[in-house]
C-alpha cells in the first residue's frame, strides 16, 4: 500500500499545477467550450479514452504515465497546461478510494506546505468508475498552479486523471470533462 501511495504522491507533487498572475481567490477553472470538437479514441494496455484529435500525446509506458497537451502548448514548457493519466496497481489493503485520497492529500501537504485544497474531495466518475475529485493550488517559482484530479480504482488498478494549468490560463477544462466521461478501464 505504501508503495502505491508513494507513487501517486510523487506523481501529484511532480506534475500538479496552474500559474496565476491574478489576485482572484475564486476557485473555478476558467474554460471556453467550442461548439464542435473532433475526438479520437485511443487505447493503451490499461485504458481507452477519447481525446481531441489536435492534442499531442506523450507516453512513458514503463511508468504507466500518459500526458496530453493542447496543440498551442509546448510540451517542453516547465508547467504546460495538460491532462495526465497515471495507472498503478491497486493497493491490496482494501482501503476505499476516499481513504486513499485522504492519505495522499495529507502526504502532499506535509511535503508541500503551500499546497491548498481549494475544492474538497467529492464524488466523481472516471468513465464507469466511482471515484473522488479534488482541486488544489500550489505555487512553483512564484507562479500559482491549479490541478483538478479524479482518483478511481478497480480491484486490480488505480487510475488518476489530472488537469493542470496556470491559474488565470486554464482554457481547456472541458477536455478534462470529455476525457473523464469517455474513460474506460481495461
Amino acid at each position: 500500500m505504501k508503495k502505491h501511495i508513494t507513487i501517486m504522491l510523487i506523481v501529484m507533487l511532480t506534475f500538479f499545477g496552474c500559474k496565476d498572475n491574478s489576485t482572484s481567490t475564486e476557485n473555478t477553472v476558467e474554460t471556453t467550450t467550442p461548439t464542435e470538437i473532433l475526438v479520437q479514441t485511443i487505447t493503451h494496455d490499461d485504458f481507452s479514452v477519447a481525446k481531441p484529435k489536435s492534442w499531442k500525446e506523450a507516453v512513458l509506458p514503463q511508468a504507466r504515465l500518459y500526458k496530453y497537451f493542447p496543440p498551442e502548448v509546448n510540451s517542453t514548457d516547465p508547467r504546460p497546461e495538460n491532462i495526465m493519466i497515471v495507472v498503478d496497481n491497486a493497493p491490496k489493503d482494501n482501503k476505499s478510494i476516499e481513504q486513499i485520497v485522504d492519505i495522499i492529500i495529507e502526504g502532499s501537504q506535509k511535503a508541500n506546505p503551500d499546497m491548498k485544497v481549494i475544492d474538497k474531495p467529492k464524488a466523481a466518475k472516471l468513465g464507469p468508475l466511482e471515484g473522488v475529485m479534488i482541486g488544489t493550488e500550489r505555487t512553483f517559482d512564484r507562479e500559482k498552479m491549479r490541478s483538478v484530479q479524479i482518483f478511481a480504482k478497480t480491484d486490480k488498478k488505480m487510475y488518476v486523471m489530472t488537469y493542470s494549468c496556470e491559474v488565470g490560463n486554464c482554457k481547456n477544462y472541458y477536455v478534462f470533462d470529455i476525457m473523464a466521461e469517455s474513460f474506460h478501464p481495461l
